[in-house]
């Protein structure tokens, strides 16, 4: 809560030279020129209408989906089904293969 808070009164001082406008539901800058002088990562926000959205990144991201094995040393043919995104297929070493497999 207390970095919110921070950044919150960090803002407001870098654009308290600005002429603001703030209520519980948004945050008025003027003059609209100001946005073209910004800089935003791309994709991270858009400004459409004179409004600014910011990018919503989606949580159920699975960076391992769609991985390629290399080097699984035993069982590799089924090593793939830790990468298959189903909760239910496994892959484990083969138990008579040698440990550096």
């Amino acid at each position: 809560m207390n970095q919110i808070i921070r950044s919150t009164l960090v803002t407001l001082v870098i654009l308290g030279p600005l002429a603001v406008r703030m209520d519980a539901q948004s945050l008025t800058i003027t003059p609209g020129s100001v946005w073209d002088e910004w800089s935003f990562p791309s994709g991270a926000v858009t400004l459409e209408d004179g409004r600014l959205r910011p990018f919503l990144y989606r949580k159920d991201i699975n960076a391992a989906r769609g991985a390629i094995v290399r080097g699984a040393g035993s069982n590799s043919s089924t090593a793939a089904a830790l990468f298959d995104g189903d909760l239910e297929s496994t892959w484990s070493p083969d138990p008579g293969a040698p440990l550096e497999d």
